[in-house]
């Protein structure tokens, strides 16, 4: 996974520029915003990958070990969260869900919340598609 640990030094270059007035915040916001995207599509790809997870909490753990990442914090929940559901060892222990409340209490995160938050992505979504079909369905002929 040596895209990913390239992913997350380039995060911890761009808050680095940031703070020297090279990049603008804009810009560099978008850019993390896109690579903080491709870790978590990459995590969600995960849970039902036994391999592609093992290698990303190899990764992960590399990562936080060698300082390269600007969230060891985000990186260590999204570790233990694969390890415990693919039963895995990270950072040298298999995870219990205390672990993970632990770290999830860290960033002011609850379990609850994630929940909420999962299922409320969800419900905009299919708001949107429900309007953009209604939208369709008035501007075709068909269904007047």
């Amino acid at each position: 996974m040596e895209f990913l640990s390239e992913l997350l030094e380039s995060e911890k270059i761009l808050v680095s520029r940031l703070r020297r007035g090279e990049l603008d915040q804009k810009t560099v916001g978008a850019l993390l915003s896109r690579i903080n995207t491709g870790v978590v599509t990459l995590v969600q790809d995960a849970l039902d990958d036994r391999d592609l997870a093992e290698e990303l909490v190899r990764a992960f753990e590399k990562a936080i070990k060698n300082q390269i990442t600007v969230a060891p914090p985000v990186l260590s929940t999204l570790g233990k969260t694969l390890a415990m559901r693919h039963d895995l060892e990270f950072n040298g222990h298999r995870p219990s869900e205390q672990d993970l409340k632990r770290n999830l209490a860290g960033l002011k995160i609850t379990l609850e919340q994630l929940e909420s938050e999962k299922h409320l992505n969800v419900s905009q979504r299919d708001r949107k598609k429900i309007g953009r079909s209604k939208e369709n369905q008035r501007d075709n002929p068909m269904f007047c």
